[in-house]
């Protein structure tokens, strides 16, 4: 599969909002610098929750100069590469893989793949691809023309240093493209069966995965990014046995029940959980799409208009992520690009 090829099977995959989304996916140490310095921290990690990504990358860098802290540097490199922009996200990307080469723990170099295999997935951009695979021991991981191969080359090796429910769903990815290309219903069966052990698996690690993260910063993503990628798996799974679509409609309404009951020490619901929210309607219209045709309309009518609500609900949460991504998608010529027009034709609001 050419580069081209991956970019437009990737836009119909549309993961995108993992971003504010793939974030943080393990343990968000705080280091005591002083009262002023840990209070910079803290406002450096509301802020990126709240997705206020230009404040949080002020916050982030105060803190910084006063000493290294895993939690701000964190915070600075989400909402660098959350922000948008080439010059942020490559800053970004390099202080990630920069991270994974200084530090010895197992789990903090997990987590730093973890991060770098999200801003693959956030950034459709050819250029966040080309600097992840760039050097040592990254470009080895790389298969030239085959995005799949290499994205598991690069879950593996974070596997290889600490278990996580986030590396094992990417592997999940090599899958879903084996269920794609697959010629016979039988090969596609084969491949379902084979995707379904890879979330079990995960499902394996997620209470450990919530017990170690249980009190750290963003320990409420753990839960609401297993939903997503369940539901979306689940979702692909279905064109090998349409079984497993009850799957993905219980998982979304996982996610979605979560996002309505996690709340906020001032009560409020979570922007950064809410920008899982749009991706997870989408990834599952298509399915339905695929899957079913118009005989799903009102289901599908359904999902996009919950994606619509969501996003009206604070756009500066979704602009740099999900949104940036619609916009780009629309403009490729591909499979990507027909369902979006497709499921504008079935339901007009979303063409809007």
């Amino acid at each position: 599969m050419s580069n081209k090829q991956t970019g437009l099977v990737l836009m119909s995959i549309v993961l995108a909002a993992i971003a504010a989304l793939v974030l943080f996916p393990y343990v968000t140490t705080f280091f005591s610098q002083g009262d002023g310095a840990s209070a910079k921290v803290e406002q450096a990690v509301d802020y990126t929750s709240l997705g206020e990504f230009p404040t949080a990358v002020t916050f982030a860098k105060e803190a910084l100069a006063s000493g290294e802290n895993f939690a701000a540097q964190e915070a600075l490199d989400v909402s660098l590469f959350s922000q948008g922009g080439k010059e942020n996200r490559i800053e970004a990307i390099r202080s990630v893989k920069s991270n994974y080469m200084k530090s010895a723990r197992p789990d903090y170099r997990a987590a730093q793949i973890n991060l770098l295999l999200g801003y693959i997935m956030a950034g459709r951009e050819q250029y966040v691809y080309k600097e992840v695979f760039s050097g040592e021991p990254f470009g080895s991981l790389k298969v030239p023309g085959e995005w799949y191969d290499s994205i598991r080359n690069l879950a593996e090796l974070s596997l290889s240093n600490y278990p996580t429910t986030a590396a094992k769903f990417r592997v999940g990815l090599w899958y879903v493209d084996k269920i794609r290309s697959a010629k016979t219903a039988a090969e596609k069966k084969k491949y379902a069966d084979d995707l379904v052990k890879v979330i079990r698996e995960a499902e394996e690690i997620l209470p450990i995965e919530t017990a170690l993260r249980d009190g750290a910063g963003f320990d409420y993503m753990t839960e609401a990014r297993f939903h997503f990628w369940v539901s979306f798996l689940y979702g692909e799974a279905a064109a090998g046995d349409m079984r497993y679509l009850a799957e993905s409609d219980a998982a979304l309404q996982r996610l979605v029940a979560y996002y309505e009951s996690t709340l906020d020490e001032k009560g409020q619901r979570i922007p950064l959980i809410a920008a899982r929210l749009p991706d997870a309607y989408m990834t599952h219209a298509k399915s339905l799409y695929r899957l079913k045709g118009e005989s799903a309309a009102a289901q599908i009518r359904a999902d996009l208009d919950a994606l619509i609500a969501i996003i009206r609900e604070k756009p500066s949460v979704h602009e740099g992520l999900f949104i940036s991504l619609i916009r780009t998608g629309v403009t490729k010529e591909g499979p990507g690009k027909d369902e979006y027009i497709a499921l504008a034709k079935m339901h007009p609001p979303f063409a809007e």
